[in-house]
């Protein structure tokens, strides 16, 4: 393991120095990161909320979105830097990618039994895309939470946007817009803090 994990690390130092000599700006760069992220991101997510998803729905996912992002860059589609053009590759990357996940997901066996238990005893999902497994741990008390984590989730996304942009328009202006952002981040993050207080996830 220790070997391997060596050898994908200088994998990924010269994967990345080649993709950095490849582009023009930093700001291409990120934009980058976020067409992988949103290709990325519902395997990511859903992982939690339903029992079927694997190892490999995850590896296939992270491979066809870098790939996919990388090879719309290549192919100039939708070249330009507006953010029409970011969105509609980002919605590609997303949708090729949801369907690379879900036919590797159903093409492979899911995790061992005695894994998914273990995970639904320790962590306790919402029950709905866990019904086989919670019939098997039949003691675990049964969550229907998914609506107040799905607000938890809203309320740090936008604390962690608004406060990025907050800062940044306080240090760079307009400053009183800043105050506004970074005002608005507090009040997500209240409001987060009670939300996770009444999810009692410490029962």
């Amino acid at each position: 393991y220790v070997v391997a994990s060596r050898l994908v690390t200088i994998l990924l130092v010269i994967a990345s120095a080649l993709v950095a000599a490849l582009l023009q700006s930093v700001g291409e760069g990120w934009k980058i990161v976020l067409e992988t992220g949103a290709g990325t991101g519902a395997v990511y997510l859903l992982r939690w909320y339903w029992w079927r998803i694997n190892a490999w729905s995850e590896i296939s996912a992270m491979t066809s979105a870098l790939a996919m992002s990388l090879g719309l860059r290549f192919t100039n589609f939708h070249p330009t830097g507006s953010a029409v053009d970011t969105a509609m590759r980002a919605l590609l990357v997303t949708g090729v990618t949801t369907v690379v996940w879900l036919v590797v997901t159903f093409a492979t066996g899911p995790e061992p039994e005695e894994i998914l238990v273990k995970f639904y005893r320790s962590v306790r999902p919402q029950i709905t895309g866990w019904r086989p497994i919670a019939a098997i741990a039949s003691e675990v008390p049964q969550s229907h939470d998914l609506g107040q984590n799905l607000l938890s989730w809203v309320l740090g996304c936008v604390m962690v946007y608004m406060a990025l942009f907050g800062l940044g328009h306080v240090l760079l202006g307009p400053f009183w817009e800043g105050i506004g952002l970074l005002t608005a981040s507090a009040i997500c993050a209240g409001a987060l803090y009670s939300n996770i207080r009444r999810s009692n996830w410490s029962d």
